[in-house]
């Protein structure tokens, strides 16, 4: 089957494509057929939406795909991917996005699939830098903690939103260089942390209180306050969270060519952006985002029972930020 998705042509999806719903989201406002409670209310305008999201007919395979993965292919302005029983996905030159469920419609797993790689991928294809990091937000600046899957990025985040700071994204966090602030700035992402079943009982909270993400996988969606506005933040600090077997929590400073290489390695979907054809924008961004952020590693002991006393550890050294 060729490509051909310049707009969406076929009567099967026309009913599920009427309803449309509008929202800001990553610095993008979108103009989709498929609800999200997870992102931000927007006023109905198609005319000034950044991003359609439409049911119809997606490819098995690109054309002259750059990269493949188990489950995904890319080339500029091109990413498939295909997740087995729920729906084929892609996301065309930054501007579209088109769903072709497999089966039974099942929308809080679309979402899933959409809010994570298909996201990441259209951030890509739109020139934002996007950081595998949650971000919270201190004296107008954005605080962010980047790290592998499991890192605790997101519980973090949670234990600095019990604390009364607020969440400006979480797990995808877009960034780009911003006319507003005049520095590389931090888009507000989703009104919802990805938390594991342990990390919200952590924060005394029930899983069942909350929504599964798929089934089978003790992974939950923990509904939190719109952030305030849909305005960038430019951000002041990133911290690389890793886990280290038997170590008390520490932090130091990253200098050097080490801030570039630990951005680099922290972007979300690293390895899309060769297919996608976007080296030189994210080489750009990340060698500017290095020059002006304050990186630094933090190692963490992989036990939940002593997040309390990274998060003192953490909190100090934000504050010193400012000192």
């Amino acid at each position: 089957m060729k490509e051909n998705h310049n707009q969406v042509e076929n009567h099967e999806f026309s009913e599920y494509n009427k309803q449309r719903y509008f929202y800001y989201a990553n610095g993008l406002y979108f103009n989709s057929a498929l609800k999200f409670p997870e992102l931000t209310p927007a006023e109905a305008d198609s005319r000034q939406a950044s991003v359609s999201i439409d049911f119809g007919f997606v490819p098995e395979n690109l054309d002259t795909p750059v990269s493949k993965g188990a489950r995904f292919q890319a080339s500029p302005g091109r990413f498939l991917l295909q997740m087995d029983d729920i729906a084929r996905f892609i996301a065309i030159d930054g501007k579209q996005i088109i769903i072709e469920p497999i089966g039974e419609i099942k929308e809080s797993e679309i979402r899933v699939f959409l809010l994570a790689s298909v996201f990441g991928a259209l951030a890509h294809q739109r020139h934002f830098l996007p950081i595998h990091a949650s971000a919270i937000l201190h004296k107008g600046e954005a605080v962010l903690f980047a790290g592998d899957s499991g890192a605790g990025k997101s519980t973090l985040a949670a234990s600095f939103l019990n604390k009364g700071y607020e969440v400006i994204s979480d797990d995808i966090s877009n960034i780009s260089m911003c006319k507003e602030t005049d520095r590389m700035s931090v888009y507000p992402g989703y009104a919802q942390l990805k938390l594991w079943a342990n990390s919200l009982k952590f924060l005394d909270e029930k899983p069942e209180d909350h929504q599964s993400l798929r089934p089978h996988i003790e992974k939950f969606g923990k509904r939190i306050p719109y952030f305030d506005s849909h305005k960038p933040v430019p951000v002041k600090a990133i911290y690389i969270i890793n886990i280290r077997a038997g170590q008390e929590a520490s932090i130091e400073e990253t200098k050097g060519r080490r801030r570039f290489n630990e951005i680099a390695y922290h972007t979300f979907r690293q390895k899309l952006i060769e297919g996608l054809g976007v080296k030189q924008t994210h080489f750009t961004h990340v060698q500017q985002l290095s020059k002006e952020v304050i990186v630094k590693n933090v190692n963490r002991n992989e036990k939940i029972k002593k997040l309390p006393g990274l998060l003192k550890l953490l909190e100090e050294d934000i504050l010193n930020l400012y000192s």
